[in-house]
C-alpha cells in the first residue's frame, strides 16, 4: 500500500487498468462497512481448502479474514509470505482466504502466479479465484483486506501494512487497533479542495491559498506530475494527501514526486531522493504504516487560472517550503548510487536477436521472455518491481536488440542477479554522477 507511494509505476498500471476493468456502475450490493454485519456472499473456485465453494456462514465462531488482491499488485505478491506466517500463529482462530480477482482479461494467468510463489515460498493459504466479490463491492484498488469477527460483523477494512500479529492479537481480545484505513466513508476526494467544501472546512473567498497539514486518515493522492491531475491543475490547483516531505521537495523543483525508466528523461540523470545536510533529519523520516503512520503531510495549492503554470506553482512551492521548515535547498551535482547492467563478451554474442516479431512477455512477476527488443526492456521490467531501489541502468554496450529469457522471481532481486549470472549478464551497484537536490540548515541556523 501505501507504501509507498506512493507513489509508483506498479502502482499506475494497477489503478489505471484495475479500477477501468473493476469499477462498476450502479451496484446493488452494499459494501462492507465497519461495524454492521458483513453482507451475504458466495466464494466459487477455492483452492487448498476442504471444499471449492464457501460462504460467509461457513466461518461462523472463527474470525475471517479476506485478503483481495491481482497479478498486478506487487504490493500484495510482496506480502504472502507475511500473511502465510500470520495463517500459521493463528490457524485455529483465524481463517485468511486470498481472494485473487479472477477475470480474463487482466488476471488469466492468476493461478500459475499464485502456484509458482506458493510452491517457491512455501505458503499454506487457502486461494480463491472468483470476481464476483470485486464486482459487487466495486473493490477498485488493492491490497483490499476486510477483517470480519466470529460473529460476522465487519471490524476493520485495510490496506494491510500496518496489519501484524500484534493487532490481530488485540481484535481477539476484544479490542479496537488502529489500522490503515480503507473505509470508503473516510476517503479524501481529490476533485474537492482539501478543508473546503465538507472537505474539513467552510468556502472562503481567496486569490491565492495554500494548505500544509498533518496526514490522519486520507487515502494518499499523488499525482506523478503537478500538471497530471488535469481535473485540478486545469483549476489552478495542485493538492496531495499523505506523502512524505522528500515528495514535497520533489514537486518543488523537479516539477513531479517520482520517475520511472518507463518514461521520463530524469530517470537515472536525477537521484529520486533529497540528500540531507541537516543537524536534525527527523522531519523527513516517515513511516507508511508498517509500524505507524508518521512523518506524512497534506498540501494543497490554489492560485489564478491565468498564472496555473507548473513552473509558477514549483516557485510558490519553494517558498512555502523555505518559509515552514526553514531549510535551504539548492540542485547540485553528487556521486549517488545506482544499479548498472554488465555484460561479458559472449553475452553480448549469445544474446543478439534471431530476428522476427518482437515479443514482450506477459507482465507477470514470475520471469521475463523478451525477443527482438532492445537491452533496456529488461531493465523496464525489474524496475517496476524495484522502485525504491537506485536507478538500474545499461552498461553492457549492447546495442542490436536481444532475445532473452529470465526464470526468477521479480520481486527478489537477489533470485533476479542469479538468473542474469547464468546468462553473462549482471546487476552491479555502483555510484555515477546525477543532479540531486541537496537540503542544509538555513546559515543563520547553528549546527548541532
Amino acid at each position: 500500500m501505501d507504501l509507498k507511494f506512493y507513489s509508483l509505476i506498479i502502482t499506475i498500471m494497477i489503478l489505471v487498468k484495475g479500477e477501468s476493468l473493476l469499477a462498476q456502475k450502479n451496484i446493488n450490493y452494499s459494501y462492507p462497512k465497519v461495524g454492521n454485519p458483513i453482507p451475504s456472499y458466495t466464494l466459487d473456485n477455492i483452492t487448498h481448502y476442504t471444499s471449492t465453494k464457501t460462504s460467509l456462514k461457513d466461518f461462523r465462531g472463527k474470525w475471517l479474514i479476506l485478503d483481495f488482491w491481482n497479478s498486478y499488485c506487487a504490493t500484495c505478491i510482496e506480502s504472502f509470505p507475511k500473511i502465510n506466517n500470520l495463517q500459521q500463529q493463528f490457524k485455529d482462530k483465524v481463517q485468511f482466504i486470498m481472494v485473487g480477482a479472477n477475470d480474463y482479461k487482466w488476471n488469466k494467468n492468476i493461478r500459475k502466479i499464485f502456484e509458482r510463489f506458493r510452491q517457491k515460498q512455501n505458503l499454506q493459504l487457502v486461494a480463491a479465484y472468483d470476481s464476483v466479490l470485486f464486482k459487487r463491492w466495486n473493490i477498485s484498488s488493492v491490497p483490499h483486506i476486510i477483517i470480519i469477527d466470529e460473529k460476522g460483523i465487519v471490524r476493520a477494512i485495510t490496506g494491510g501494512r500496518d496489519m501484524n500479529a500484534e493487532k490481530i492479537e488485540a481484535f481477539l481480545n476484544g479490542k479496537n487497533p488502529t489500522l490503515y484505513s480503507k473505509d470508503r466513508t473516510v476517503l479524501f476526494d481529490p476533485l474537492q479542495l482539501l478543508l473546503s467544501n465538507g472537505n474539513g472546512g467552510d468556502d472562503t473567498v481567496f486569490l491565492f491559498r495554500s494548505v500544509l497539514a498533518i496526514h490522519k486518515d486520507e487515502r494518499q493522492w499523488a499525482p506523478q506530475k503537478i500538471s497530471d491531475d488535469v481535473a485540478n491543475f486545469k483549476k489552478g490547483r495542485f493538492q496531495v494527501t499523505s506523502v512524505p516531505l522528500y515528495w514535497l521537495y520533489n514537486y518543488a523543483y523537479m516539477g513531479q514526486n517520482r520517475w520511472s525508466l518507463f518514461r521520463d528523461s530524469l530517470y537515472g540523470k536525477v537521484s529520486l531522493t533529497p540528500v540531507l545536510e541537516i543537524s536534525d533529519p527527523t522531519p523527513f523520516d516517515f513511516d507508511f504504516g508498517k509500524k505507524a503512520i508518521k512523518g506524512l503531510y497534506n498540501y494543497s495549492l490554489s492560485v489564478p487560472i491565468s498564472k496555473a503554470t507548473p513552473q509558477f506553482m514549483m516557485e510558490m512551492m519553494q517558498g512555502e517550503l523555505k518559509s515552514y521548515f526553514g531549510y535551504d535547498a539548492s540542485i547540485e551535482i553528487r556521486k549517488m548510487p545506482c544499479w548498472k547492467l554488465i555484460a561479458t563478451e559472449n553475452a553480448k554474442q549469445n544474446l543478439k536477436t534471431k530476428g522476427g516479431a518482437i515479443l514482450h512477455s506477459e507482465f507477470l512477476p514470475t520471469g521475463i521472455s523478451l525477443k527482438n527488443v532492445p537491452i533496456n526492456e529488461i531493465l523496464m521490467e525489474i524496475s517496476t518491481y524495484h522502485q525504491t531501489e537506485p536507478p538500474f541502468i545499461d552498461e553492457t554496450d549492447i546495442t542490436t536488440n536481444i532475445d532473452i529469457s529470465i526464470d526468477a522471481l521479480l520481486t527478489d532481486l537477489h533470485d533476479i542477479k542469479e538468473a542474469l549470472i547464468r546468462i553473462g549478464l549482471d546487476l552491479v551497484k555502483t555510484e555515477k554522477e546525477m543532479k540531486v537536490i541537496v537540503i542544509r540548515d538555513a546559515k543563520n541556523v547553528a549546527r548541532k
